[in-house]
């Protein structure tokens, strides 16, 4: 089977992965750890790690549905 969106998918993986890595170092330096902290900023936290999910999930389902012309197939 030809490894169709493979590309794209790992590429997405890694922006997020490394998007939320950085969050979580700016959480340790800012808060002194990846738990805990002020309500805003644990809401902020879930919000952009939520997001960061949707969209890996939404391009990836679009890209294999054929709505992205991406160049990576």
């Amino acid at each position: 089977m030809p490894a169709k969106g493979l590309t794209l998918s790992v590429v997405m993986f890694l922006a997020c992965c490394l998007i939320g890595v950085a969050l979580l170092v700016i959480r340790r330096m800012t808060v002194g750890g990846e738990l805990g902290g002020s309500s805003g900023g644990r809401w902020v936290s879930f919000i952009i790690l939520v997001g960061l999910w949707i969209t890996y999930v939404v391009v990836c389902t679009l890209d294999q549905l054929g709505f992205l012309e991406t160049g990576f197939n």
